[in-house]
């Protein structure tokens, strides 16, 4: 018998063997990757829907308390309003509003009166990261800033205009 076909010979029981003691690994490997490539690419949707829910509720927040003071007659009370406008669109997304998340902001003239004023409202929330403990807080950010502003003209016809 030729050298190179003892080697082959060789080769192909060594394979064999192997072959043997492989069976049923295919399905552990894929377990095993895809809890490793799953895990964390479920948290990161989790972690974006939390974040983009948070930017709607921001967002819509800050149009409706700038449509409440624009369009009211009486802006004093309508800043009152559009605080606790704000605050019940922040609760429907399961927010807490922070003290100082609404700003209001009224230019050229600080009252709002006047025509040609405009009034913007920002709105500032922060996100807490989905499933991440309180006690690995320190020097880690385990919440996310997000802000929305909206800006509407002073109505000139007053109250609902």
């Amino acid at each position: 018998m030729r050298r190179s076909s003892r080697w082959t010979e060789r080769l192909r029981v060594v394979l064999r063997r192997s072959a043997a003691l492989d069976d049923g690994a295919a399905a552990l490997e894929l377990l095993a990757v895809g809890f490793v490539v799953l895990l964390p690419l479920t948290y990161l949707v989790l972690s974006l829907a939390a974040v983009q829910s948070a930017v709607f509720a921001a967002e819509g927040a800050a149009r409706h308390a700038a449509r409440l003071v624009a369009s009211a007659s009486d802006h004093d009370d309508a800043r009152a309003d559009a605080v606790a406008a704000v605050e019940i669109a922040l609760a429907d997304a399961g927010l807490e509003p922070a003290e100082g998340a609404l700003a209001i902001a009224c230019r050229p003239h600080p009252s709002c009166a006047g025509e040609g004023s405009v009034v913007e409202a920002r709105v500032a929330v922060e996100v807490a990261l989905p499933l991440a403990p309180p006690v690995i807080g320190d020097g880690l950010p385990l919440r996310i800033p997000v802000e929305a502003s909206a800006v509407l003209p002073v109505s000139r016809y007053g109250d609902g205009g």
